[in-house]
């Protein structure tokens, strides 16, 4: 599994599948046990914001990670193509 980290195409498909998830496969409702909530309701302790903002988190945040994981993949991917293409010369 260590291997399957390390591999930068397998990285590229992985923040892929996070940035697509974090544009479509959000929903824009917010949702206490599968019921939509509406601005005045709570959940538990949770507030409708609460609930609103920890969704917007979870999404910035899916997306940020998987275009880091792609940027990170590319960068190392072009850095062992250069060194490569150093020791040839």
């Amino acid at each position: 599994m260590k291997k399957l980290f390390k591999n930068p195409f397998f990285l590229i498909l992985l923040g892929a599948l996070c940035v697509f998830l974090a544009v479509k496969g959000t929903s824009d409702k917010v949702k206490c046990n599968g019921v939509e909530m509406k601005p005045a309701d709570t959940c538990g302790a949770l507030s409708f914001a609460d609930k609103e903002r920890s969704g917007r988190i979870f999404t910035y945040g899916l997306g940020g990670i998987g275009v880091a994981a792609v940027a990170w993949s590319v960068l190392n991917i072009r850095n062992k193509r250069k060194n490569k293409n150093k020791n040839k010369k």
